[in-house]
């Protein structure tokens, strides 16, 4: 089995730095069935393209960070979900949260975020970016903001479900903060 981990135009990343997880092994799957688009994306060359986002040490290690899907491109700059959620998570009042693209017509996405609070916590968007700015990058601190006390949505797996989580807060822009 060999491992390579790619930038998004296909060219092998630096030891340390983060890339796509592309392996080429003999138990590869084949293609999927009826689906040439999705087999031309997935495997190219012999190498299949994980969709994990991930490093490698010089001791061969490798830690695995987020999917490529959980990226937001705000103008250009590349966010991972996982980066800010874990910034977010830093916050005493916070006990989950969420992070996901909003739409942008001069950037293309920014940044938003869902978050379970504590139940006698209340948190303002201008207090959560405060605290944020010495834990982010200023481009990758939520310019959305929704906070509940329910636990945040979860899929048949109990793992957070990002993309119902940012459907609801999307339809619901009221209860932004």
């Amino acid at each position: 089995q060999e491992l390579r981990f790619l930038d998004d135009d296909g060219n092998d990343v630096p030891v340390g730095q983060m890339g796509e997880i592309t392996v080429k092994s003999p138990a590869n799957m084949r293609c999927y069935l009826n689906k040439p688009e999705a087999t031309a994306e997935t495997l190219q060359d012999g190498w299949l393209r994980t969709g994990d986002l991930g490093t490698i040490d010089a001791e061969g290690y490798v830690t695995i960070h987020d999917r490529k899907k959980n990226i937001i491109i705000r103008g250009g700059e590349n966010i991972a979900c996982l980066d800010v959620e874990g910034a977010l998570h830093r916050h005493p009042d916070v006990l989950e949260a969420a992070a996901f693209s909003v739409p942008d017509e001069r950037l293309g996405e920014t940044v938003g975020a869902a978050v379970q609070l504590r139940n006698d916590a209340s948190l303002s968007h201008a207090d959560m970016a405060a605290f944020l700015d010495g834990h982010l990058a200023k481009f990758k601190i939520p310019t959305h903001l929704w906070a509940q006390r329910d636990v945040l949505t979860r899929g048949a797996t109990d793992k957070i479900d990002r993309r119902a989580i940012r459907a609801a807060c999307l339809d619901n822009q009221e209860a932004r903060i």
